[in-house]
């Protein structure tokens, strides 16, 4: 009885750690497109033409998939 509940606790922590990791990665995703989106319209009310402020704001999402390759790694994928 004691393996099978051992068996359980670590497959309900595994489960947990799957959805935080599913969870953060979700979240990351959308506060860069909230951060990209608020940057460029910053930078359109400053003068910069809306095509240079979206070349400008790629810089966040190159700095997005760069994170996301690290942890990756780390992970072992």
């Amino acid at each position: 009885m004691g393996r099978i509940i051992s068996i359980l606790q670590i497959a309900y922590f595994i489960f947990r750690i799957i959805l935080c990791l599913l969870s953060s990665w979700i979240s990351m995703k959308w506060k860069v497109r909230r951060a990209r989106r608020a940057f460029e319209e910053e930078a359109v009310k400053h003068g910069i033409s809306r095509e240079e402020a979206r070349r400008l704001s790629e810089a966040l999402t190159d700095l997005e998939k760069q994170l996301r390759d690290a942890v990756k790694a780390s992970l072992g994928f």
